[in-house]
This record gives structure tokens, C-alpha cells and sequence, in this order.
């Protein structure tokens, strides 16, 4: 929507997808210094989601272009694209697969732009079910020295969610090795029930001082939102994780 000089704001309508090679249900988007919408889908009629461009022309239209297809038979690619996507100063792109990777439980990654047009992915983790987290739903965040901060879902290795079933989910940080891998740290693992979250359900946010915030689904102690009859999962928190 665009603001006009008298207050109202103006609609409109830039894509429509027809789930087909493009894909359907558009997720989180980001904006490149050259104009150009940069997002995914989270699936498709042929893959299991995509990334993709709409690249700005002259006079304000946009064309649709694929940065990235999610195959749909397995491997070690992710699938489903989810969360927020973020752009660094060089216009590579990072975000979040929440399922596949080698490990099954989601992956983030890469996308390096070619001279030729053309982008490269890179797994820079592939979340295993364990301590490491599982099922990053939630995108990423890039701070200012190229380190990626996010979340997920499920995984951690404390408490017992998802109706006991699952741990209660993480918080992470992949900073860059120097060497062309990257590692990752865990910056909390959620543990649920009254003093803790469960399920983060967002990416968290930076200030400048480099405090991290954030929201969970569950947990926190308060109120009654039940998942079954006799487990009481609380209602949600607002974290903050301080270096």
C-alpha cells in the first residue's frame, strides 16, 4: 500500500499466485536496495517451496522469477519454506526450511546471487532433532558482523511439549567460521511449564545493544491454554536473551 499526500493509503495488487510453478502460500518478504521483492512460498503444485523474486521494472511493474526451487523428492535439500528472510549488504539471502535437510528437521540456508543470474544455495546448518533444535518455523535474523539468530519450534533437549512428545525448542546463533562453514551455539533451550517458554513461534529481534527478543507460543506460567484435558502448556511469553 502506498500513503498519498491527502492521508489515504492506495491498494495494490502486485502478484497473484496460481499454484503452479510459482507456488502457494506466500510467506515472509524482503525488499533489495534495487527495489526487487524477494520471498518465499511455502509449497507447490511441483516442489515443496520456492524462493523467489519480483523484479522491479521500470514504471512499477514486476516480473516473477524462481531463486530457488525445494524438490519434492527428498534428499538433502529442505522443504517448506517458512519465516522471515533477511538480505545481507553483498545481496546474498538467508532464511529457514522448517523439514528435509540431511538431517530431516529443517535447515537454514544460503542463496548467493551469480554474475549470470543465476543463485547458489548453501546448507549453513541442518537441525537434527537433539540439542541443536528441531523444525525452524521462524526465519532468521542477521546482525551487523554476518552472525544469523533464530529459533525453532521444537528440539533443545529440555522439558516435555507437544503433549509430552517433544522438547520445547531453542534459540540459536550461526556465526561464520572464516573458512566457509558456519557454526552454531545455542543460546537457550526452552524448557516450558511455569518459569520458562515452549515453542518459539517468532525470529527473534536485535537492539543495539545486541539483546536479543522474542515470543513463544506456550508456557510462562500464566493462564490456562490447555493442549490436552490434563497438561496445561501456559500461555505464551516475551523472552529477552542478553550477551
Amino acid at each position: 500500500m502506498t500513503p498519498t499526500a491527502s492521508g489515504p493509503w492506495t491498494f495494490t495488487q502486485i502478484y497473484a499466485f496460481q499454484n503452479g510453478r510459482d507456488g502457494t502460500d506466500p510467506q515472509a518478504i524482503a525488499i533489495d536496495a534495487a527495489g526487487n521483492i524477494d520471498g518465499t512460498s511455502y509449497i507447490g503444485l511441483f516442489h515443496h517451496g520456492l524462493v523467489f523474486q519480483l523484479k522491479r521494472a521500470a514504471g512499477g511493474t514486476y516480473s516473477f522469477n524462481t531463486l530457488h526451487k525445494f524438490p519434492n523428492q527428498g534428499g538433502s535439500d529442505g522443504e517448506y519454506p517458512q519465516g522471515k528472510i533477511v538480505l545481507d549488504p553483498q545481496g546474498n539471502l538467508y532464511g529457514t526450511a522448517s523439514f528435509g535437510g540431511s538431517k530431516l528437521y529443517g535447515i537454514v540456508y544460503q542463496l548467493v546471487p551469480g554474475a549470470d543470474g543465476t543463485w547458489t544455495e548453501n546448507i549453513l546448518h541442518n537441525f537434527a532433532n537433539g540439542s541443536d533444535g528441531a523444525t525452524p518455523y521462524n526465519g532468521v535474523t542477521l546482525d551487523r558482523q554476518g552472525n544469523l539468530f533464530g529459533s525453532t519450534y521444537y528440539g533443545g533437549g529440555l522439558g516435555q511439549c507437544a503433549d509430552r512428545s517433544q522438547t520445547c525448542g531453542t534459540v540459536f546463533k550461526l556465526a561464520p567460521d572464516g573458512q566457509g562453514g558456519w557454526t552454531e551455539t545455542i543460546l537457550h533451550a526452552f524448557a516450558g511449564f511455569k518459569h520458562d517458554g515452549s515453542y518459539a513461534n517468532s525470529a527473534p529481534i536485535l537492539d543495539p545493544a545486541g539483546v536479543l527478543y522474542g515470543t513463544t507460543a506456550y508456557g510462562g506460567g500464566a493462564g490456562d491454554c490447555r493442549t490436552d484435558p490434563t497438561f496445561n502448556s501456559y500461555c505464551g511469553i516475551v523472552y529477552s536473551l542478553q550477551p
